[in-house]
């Protein structure tokens, strides 16, 4: 298994979900799931997962 490390700034309640890749380890994401109970990671690292083409499950947020 192979570990990756990315730098993340998420923006919750935002009014559209997107992401933008700063570099190839740093990505900015806006979100429209407020930051409560989990919500906006899980909602994070959808976007994320679905932008690298990987399955969400293997995400993990420390």
């Amino acid at each position: 298994m192979v570990e990756k490390f990315y730098k993340l700034k998420v923006h919750p309640k935002s009014k559209c979900s997107k992401i933008f890749i700063k570099s190839k380890d740093a990505y900015e994401i806006w979100i429209k799931e407020p930051a409560e109970r989990g919500l906006a990671n899980k909602a994070a690292i959808a976007l994320l997962a679905k932008e690298l083409n990987i399955p969400a499950k293997k995400n993990n947020v420390n």
